[in-house]
């Protein structure tokens, strides 16, 4: 899939399909949390 949401780095993508596989949501929960992380570090 080609989309701006997906490159865009303010936008983070999460998990709320019960079909999702565990790697699916693990994988996003990492990457949300990561983002959350880098911006708080910045904030300081």
């Amino acid at each position: 899939m080609h989309s701006y949401h997906r490159i865009h780095p303010r936008c983070t993508f999460g998990s709320h399909v019960a079909s999702n596989t565990a790697d699916a949501v693990a994988r996003a929960r990492e990457i949300a949390m990561g983002k959350s992380m880098e911006f708080l570090k910045k904030s300081k």
